[in-house]
């Protein structure tokens, strides 16, 4: 899974790499801390997978197009697979909750 970098991300990671730290423990969780808080902040996307009647989703994935390749392998492999946007984890101004909404 290939991430996308923006500018603005990798000057917020270079700003701790560059701050003073008490330990390299302590440098490690801020890094670890604001990578992930980076990336539950993109959208990404996940795969509905039916088969025999049950439903099962994989993901993320930060490209619509590396999702499609996988749901195309597993359309291949006899699954139905289908792309659909995931939200991210945290947004400004709402609770940390998962969004869905089921196909009509």
């Amino acid at each position: 899974m290939r991430v996308p970098d923006r500018k603005s991300d990798i000057q917020r990671i270079v700003d701790i790499l560059e701050g003073d730290h008490e330990s390299p423990e302590a440098l490690a969780g801020e890094l670890f801390d604001q990578v992930a808080e980076l990336l539950a902040q993109r959208k990404t996307f996940g795969i509905k997978v039916l088969f025999d009647g049950s439903i099962s989703a994989f993901g993320p994935w930060y490209h619509a197009r590396e999702a499609a390749t996988e749901a195309a392998k597993l359309e291949a492999a006899g699954f139905t697979a289908s792309v659909h946007p995931m939200y991210p984890a945290r947004t400004a101004g709402k609770p940390d909750i998962l969004e869905y909404t089921p196909e009509p």
